[in-house]
């Protein structure tokens, strides 16, 4: 999958999550953004591209 697969199925499952919990809009973003989390030690990944302290492969 690429950053943007990634950080798509994230937004939609925090999304439907935070409809359930009532903050649909919150949890869009943090879905999204916990959606990247899985590749971040990746040195191609889309967080580790942007933050080469997170890249953790260097």
């Amino acid at each position: 999958m690429t950053g943007k697969t990634h950080a798509a199925a994230g937004a939609f499952i925090g999304a439907v999550i935070g409809q359930l919990t009532g903050s649909p809009l919150e949890g869009f973003f943090l879905g999204m953004f916990a959606g990247l989390l899985p590749d971040i030690d990746h040195p191609r990944s889309t967080l580790g591209r942007k933050r080469k302290s997170i890249n953790l492969s260097q």
